[in-house]
């Protein structure tokens, strides 16, 4: 199963991006499947695409918590589970060092410009295609 993931976190680093769909909306996002991409994140950048954002891949399902320290940028974050359902979606402040925790195990994040999950009206509960 390892083996499995690292290969899957390999072909991700080389793709760089995917297009996912969350109730009918798509979004494209960058992929941050290893340690140095996932520890970066968002980091020092000015503005964020819309209808765009940063996938995180953890290797396991666990609780998470995310910060905002040198990023500039409002974000909206949303932890998935294992399935590519949304456990929980929070807005974040530029450079915060506050975390924001998962409600549950996830297995994935999502930042995007802070209110895009709002103003599509994607909630918890909802499903998060094209990540398997």
């Amino acid at each position: 199963m390892k083996l499995m993931f690292e290969n899957w976190r390999r072909f991700l680093k080389e793709s760089q991006s995917l297009s996912l769909n969350i109730s009918g909306h798509p979004l494209e996002v960058e992929v941050a499947a290893d340690e140095e991409s996932m520890q970066k994140g968002l980091m020092y950048r000015d503005k964020l695409s819309k209808d765009s954002g940063m996938l995180f891949i953890f290797p396991q399902p666990e609780e998470k918590s995310f910060w905002m320290k040198n990023t500039k940028i409002p974000l909206s974050i949303a932890y998935l589970d294992e399935n590519g359902n949304i456990l929980n979606i929070e807005d974040m402040s530029p450079n915060s060092t506050e975390g924001v925790a998962s409600r549950g195990k996830a297995k994935y994040a999502i930042e995007v410009n802070q209110g895009w999950f709002d103003s599509k009206g994607i909630n918890p509960g909802d499903r998060v295609e094209g990540i398997e």
